[in-house]
């Protein structure tokens, strides 16, 4: 295992700059997620880590050695590409013998008739053998080891070049979204084995995806690139429940969260379709904003309710009209599009319904709708956010290893936002 450290990395391509002065610190044994949009750098950056790509400026630590000057081969990492880049010509079994046998063997040792005659060839043959078989065992490739690429299907090539990865025994792993060229349910399948074999292996995982659903349910941490920077770091609970810039409350969450415009009226007063809004009954503010400064405030679509279904709701809320545009029925919940035309502002938002609440509900339906203030997302002009639950601000930063903690997380939030 090795704690990985980036220190102030730049990288430029001409006039072009991919990554801005990012600093991260990766911790033994963490499975950390890199996410983000397409373009954001996040690739770059794992190329940067494994030295396929050198940075413009900045410093790359593997276990507090710098590895700037360090060739590839040299830094002891895995990395599994998204291609699988696995070599045709070869059997199962010797595609992930390939680091073995570079590593093992000298020159003379392999080449195919020489090398029976030099000593010690055998017993590391056996060492390779012994090493490959314990490795296919794991992954459950033993039946497929003298399958050559072409014969097997999409998932197991996967595995073969996770396979040839984990062989190696390296300090740690480098993923490059590794399940994009899968279908929907083999991606799931494989999420739920990379997980397993992190566990297994307690070996330091850097994961590259746009995919947030394998970044929620995989991750130790999450950290969200934008645009050459690292806008957010934490767990997939914090990140999900506690986004501090709009770009990431908008980038994870699915079905995308619902973003109205508001107004500061006051120190805890804010107006949302000329309702007011007490925050000082819900939230904290973490900076100050002046008034009648415009605002946007977010909310998530499974934290808004049929005012009709939900009397019980005791809690300070706020309620509007709108006007069912389309229902999406998904068999356990429903996705319904409410079009508000309030005040002269016309906005379309979606709620996310259980199959029970959603009984009786049709388009072209007049419906009260209804949100907690305690639920509320608020950010200023630029995006940022401004207003916090007490909860969530007080919360101590979360701790290097969340090995415990991170199934409770995942549980929690994927039954309130991850439908695959």
């Amino acid at each position: 295992m090795a704690h990985l450290k980036l220190e102030k990395i730049h990288k430029n391509f001409g006039d072009t700059q991919i990554i801005k002065a990012l600093n991260l610190s990766i911790n033994d044994g963490e499975f950390l997620t890199l996410v983000g949009p397409s373009g954001c750098g996040k690739s770059t950056l794992l190329r940067i880590i494994a030295g396929l790509e050198q940075q413009s400026s900045g410093h790359v630590f593997i276990a507090d050695i710098s590895v700037d000057t360090q060739k590839p081969s040299k830094r002891d990492l895995a990395m599994v590409f998204q291609s699988y880049a696995l070599y045709p010509h070869l059997s199962v079994f010797d595609n992930i013998a390939v680091p073995l046998r570079m590593r093992l063997l000298n020159f003379w040792q392999r080449l195919p008739i020489i090398r029976k005659c030099i000593y010690g060839t055998r017993q590391q043959d056996k060492n390779i053998y012994n090493q490959v078989t314990e490795v296919a065992e794991t992954l459950g490739l033993t039946a497929l080891l003298d399958r050559k690429p072409g014969k097997l299907s999409g998932g197991q090539r996967q595995r073969v070049a996770v396979g040839r990865a984990i062989v190696r025994q390296p300090q740690a792993f480098l993923f490059d979204e590794p399940l994009s060229n899968l279908d929907a349910k083999l991606r799931v399948h494989m999420r739920a084995e990379i997980t397993r074999l992190h566990q297994q292996l307690k070996t330091t995982f850097i994961y590259v995806t746009h995919d947030q659903a394998e970044a929620m349910t995989m991750s130790d941490r999450i950290a969200v690139m934008m645009e050459g920077e690292i806008v957010q770091i934490g767990t997939p609970a914090e990140v999900y429940r506690n986004p501090c810039d709009i770009r990431v409350a908008q980038f994870i969450g699915s079905p995308e969260i619902n973003i109205l415009g508001g107004q500061i009226l006051d120190t805890d007063l804010i107006s949302l379709w000329d309702q007011l809004i007490d925050i000082s009954l819900a939230c904290a503010k973490t900076n100050t904003q002046s008034k009648d400064s415009d605002i946007s405030i977010g909310v998530r679509p499974e934290n808004i309710f049929l005012v009709s279904s939900s009397t019980n709701h005791s809690k300070p809320k706020i309620t509007i009209q709108g006007k069912i545009t389309l229902i999406e029925n998904l068999g356990a919940e429903v996705f319904a599009y409410i079009s508000i035309n309030e005040k002269g502002c016309s906005k379309e938002i979606m709620i996310r319904l259980s199959h029970e609440a959603a009984i009786g509900i049709h388009a072209n339906q007049l419906i009260d709708i209804g949100f907690l203030i305690e639920s509320l997302l608020i950010f200023d002009a630029v995006g940022k956010r401004i207003y916090s639950s007490p909860s969530n601000r007080n919360k101590k930063q979360p701790c290097t290893n969340h090995k415990v903690s991170r199934r409770a997380d995942m549980i929690d939030v994927l039954s309130s936002q991850i439908s695959v």
